[in-house]
């Protein structure tokens, strides 16, 4: 029998502000508790929601069966977009039996998927990402459909300054 020192509370928290919540941080998670590889698919899915668990159901046993497979299977599946994390992330409210640490956690998470959905990996990017998404804001309806239209063609998703 394996032991793990991880609790439950834990990836309840987690679940919060991600659907896929556990299959984010459930690598780092199983190395820091030395879980072996063959128990790491199974022992994440009592955490799964409704739906994922649904969607289990159709997939290859041994994907279900290997971890990385499956996260790579279950992100593809539910992957939300970069303007969905950027909504969530910007009207995300500290509930009452919420501890400031799990909200600073869940806007943290909520952050770091949308600036990975949007190919952010410097801080430079980070800034011209912030002033492009808040001109957009006061863009008028038919300014900011074309852009939109512009950005969706883009890898990144957004527009970038020209160096």
């Amino acid at each position: 029998m394996v032991r793990t020192n991880f609790s439950a509370d834990f990836w309840h928290n987690r679940l919060n502000y991600s659907r896929y919540g556990p299959l984010r941080n459930g690598k780092e998670l199983f190395a820091v508790y030395d879980i072996p590889a063959s128990l790491q698919a199974i022992l994440i899915r009592p955490f799964l929601n409704d739906r994922a668990r649904t969607y289990l159901t159709k997939l290859d046993p041994r994907v279900c069966g290997d971890y990385t497979q499956l996260q790579d299977a279950m992100l593809q599946e539910f992957k939300l977009s970069a303007n969905v994390y950027l909504e969530r992330f910007n009207t995300c409210i500290k509930s009452a039996d919420d501890m400031y640490v799990s909200f600073a956690s869940k806007l943290t998470g909520l952050l770091d998927h949308y600036l990975e959905s949007r190919h952010v990996t410097t801080y430079e990017q980070l800034c011209e990402l912030l002033v492009c998404d808040r001109i957009k804001s006061v863009l008028s309806e038919g300014c900011l459909r074309y852009i939109l239209s512009i950005e969706s063609a883009k890898d990144t998703g957004w527009l970038r300054k020209k160096i």
